[in-house]
């Protein structure tokens, strides 16, 4: 098993980032397997080469986020991992 993380922070609240995570598991169209609305500040979707886990923790006015990619493919869990972290890092909430 493979295992591919980073982290960064962004300046929005937790449900905003959530919303972002979530957002970047679609995109790579990976199937939601702890998904929003349950309580707990993950997001993770898989297929059958992949899972990619995003955790968002709350600090006041901003959230920091993890993100993690598991898979028995190096490559793939890299490719996951940074298509997820480069999303994260290039959305922005329009208001």
């Amino acid at each position: 098993m493979f295992v591919h993380w980073s982290h960064l922070t962004k300046p929005y609240l937790v449900n905003t980032c959530l919303g972002f995570a979530r957002e970047a598991i679609a995109k790579q169209r990976l199937t939601l397997i702890d998904d929003l609305g349950d309580g707990d500040y993950v997001v993770m979707g898989r297929n059958d080469a992949v899972i990619v886990h995003v955790v968002v923790v709350p600090e006041g006015d901003r959230c920091w986020v993890g993100i993690s990619a598991y898979s028995t493919d190096d490559d793939a869990a890299l490719d996951a991992r940074a298509k997820a972290r480069d999303y994260l890092e290039q959305v922005h909430n329009i208001d």
